[in-house]
Parts: structure tokens; C-alpha cells; sequence
């Protein structure tokens, strides 16, 4: 979360329970635009060198 922050992005995250265990799963946002995300997305997979993918956000 440190690389995207320093980067620019507000960032958050949440445990969630796979098969595999519990991992993190780390959120950008929040952002209404989805547009904004859609061309941000290139970048937030080569700063954190991983394949990231939109999804919306529900308030537990």
C-alpha cells in the first residue's frame, strides 16, 4: 500500500478469507468516476506489479 500511496492513490484494505487462507485485498479509491479508475488501472499494475481489476465497493 506504501508504493501506491507514495504514488498518489488513496488506498484501504480488508481481509478476506480464501481456500488458500486469509489474504489482504487492497482497495484504491474511492473514486464515482469508473472512467477515471479504467485509465488509472495500467499504472496501478506496473507500480505494484500486479494484475489489479475493477470492482465495485459495498459497505458491509
Amino acid at each position: 500500500m506504501n508504493v501506491l500511496e507514495k504514488a498518489g492513490y488513496r488506498t484501504f484494505s480488508r481481509p478476506v478469507q480464501t481456500p488458500s487462507g486469509e489474504l489482504t485485498k487492497v482497495f484504491v479509491g474511492p473514486e464515482i468516476e469508473q472512467e477515471k479508475l479504467k485509465m488509472a488501472l495500467p499504472h496501478l499494475n506496473e507500480i505494484t506489479k500486479l494484475k489489479g481489476r475493477l470492482t465495485p465497493f459495498t459497505i458491509k
